[in-house]
């Protein structure tokens, strides 16, 4: 039987909290009407970042004027700062009852529906906002990010364009067009995109890491390789990124073999195996990172090393078919039949299909 090997694709959308900052709320005149007074404390206070002290003063406003929609606006977009995304909502409700017209809390509403998973809501919210005049750079972004997350990959993609034609140095909107490019397999416009991810802003790891598993999907090793060591370098901790660097080193190595290059096959071998330490290290009960070192064990005919590895990875998940398979593979080679014949047939019922190993077994 051929072991199996493992390759762990990393794809990061990102879904973050700026989008408030786009419009700021404002101060209203009225001497001597405490509600009023509260709201501009609370708007001083949100600008100076003090949340705190900013949902008080809206709530304090409230409570003078319970019909204060531009108060209920703002406690909400204080409320997604702080991601109380559900409670946002209740307030952007009554924001939008108070004042049907202001048709840009629909756009912070469907930013706080995103991020309590109500996509479907979302993207009615979004609708509404572009359907009535209200559009920017991040309301567009955030509809992509609702039809990737609902895999409508062809709208994401179109709402990701008509981001990045509204603001062309935006970098999120490179990363995650790439990410639904990558899911209609366009792999040469996903790895493009990324790249111009990484252009427009160098330090971003994980579109490092996005643009590693692209490349790795096109053989383009060495390059995978870079990337991901670029994303190491931007994030140390990242158990992932060591095991997909550990990977694509492992099948340019198997490449190299074929080539006769058995010294630089190797050493890159030996450094696969170091990231897969990393790896586990940094993640305990890395199970696929056992198995692949396992594999590489195989490779040098270290049995009884393979063996120990493959028992590792299904002593953390019992369930692990490939382990099975592998390790049989393993046994099977120091002529422990039985148990190699026992590790076939648990990997069969787990759901692995290899009739010529299977056959030695009857």
């Amino acid at each position: 039987m051929k072991p199996s090997l493992f390759f762990i694709l990393l794809l990061f959308i990102t879904v973050s909290t700026y989008a408030q900052k786009d419009d700021l709320p404002t101060e209203v005149v009225a001497e001597h009407q405490e509600a009023e007074l509260a709201y501009n404390a609370g708007v001083t206070a949100y600008l100076n970042q003090d949340y705190t002290t900013a949902l008080a003063e809206f709530t304090k406003a409230i409570e003078q004027k319970p019909d204060f929609g531009k108060a209920y606006y703002n406690r909400a977009t204080v409320k997604n700062e702080i991601r109380d995304f559900k409670s946002a909502i209740t307030d952007f409700n009554k924001a939008i009852s108070l004042r049907p017209k202001m048709y840009k809390i629909y756009f912070f509403r469907g930013f706080a529906e995103l991020n309590t998973k109500e996509y479907d809501k979302a993207l009615s919210d979004f609708s509404m906002a572009i359907d009535n005049g209200y559009a920017n750079y991040k309301l567009y972004y955030y509809k992509g990010i609702a039809c990737l997350e609902t895999k409508q990959y062809d709208k994401a993609v179109e709402s990701f364009t008509t981001s990045i034609e509204m603001q062309p140095d935006f970098a999120y909107a490179y990363n995650d067009r790439a990410t639904a490019k990558l899911k209609q397999k366009d792999y040469t416009g996903a790895e493009a995109d990324f790249l111009k991810a990484v252009e427009l802003n160098p330090e971003m790891a994980f579109c490092l890491s996005n643009l590693g598993s692209v490349q790795q999907s096109k053989h383009k090793y060495d390059e995978a390789i870079a990337s991901y060591s670029k994303a190491i370098e931007i994030k140390a901790e990242n158990p992932t990124v060591y095991f997909n660097r550990a990977y694509v080193k492992s099948q340019k190595a198997f490449e190299l073999q074929e080539q006769k290059k058995q010294k630089e096959a190797d050493k890159l071998l030996e450094e696969a195996l170091e990231d897969y330490k990393k790896a586990i290290n940094q993640r305990s009960g890395y199970v696929e990172a056992y198995n692949n070192m396992g594999y590489i064990k195989l490779q040098y005919k270290k049995y009884e090393e393979a063996i120990e590895l493959f028992s590792k990875a299904i002593e953390i998940n019992s369930e692990y078919a490939e382990a099975y398979a592998n390790r049989g593979t393993a046994y099977e080679n120091i002529r422990l039949f039985d148990e190699a014949c026992s590790d076939w047939n648990k990997a069969a019922d787990l759901g692995i299909k290899n009739p010529e190993s299977f056959k030695k077994c009857k």
